[in-house]
């Protein structure tokens, strides 16, 4: 495991160690998750940006709807 020096400002540290007593957890664990949960915030969005990359435009998405046709709606559809 990794270790990793951090200064913040002592408001920030003091908040931080606040809401980790609060949860009942370390500090570093409160940290380690907030860190994680960023990263993969941050891999879910780029993730997601390059997947719209390659969809279709608007105007070639609605040419898409078009073809499919008009139909009832099946019991359980209704909003």
């Amino acid at each position: 495991m990794a270790q990793i020096t951090l200064r913040i400002p002592d408001s920030l540290s003091s908040e931080t160690r606040e809401i980790a007593k609060a949860e009942g957890v370390s500090v570093n664990h409160l940290i380690s998750n907030i860190v994680a949960a960023d990263v993969a915030r941050r891999k879910l969005h780029q993730f997601l940006s390059d997947r719209a990359s390659g969809a279709p435009s608007r105007d070639e998405y609605l040419k898409i709807l078009k073809k499919v046709p008009s139909a009832p709606l099946r019991p359980g559809d209704e909003l």
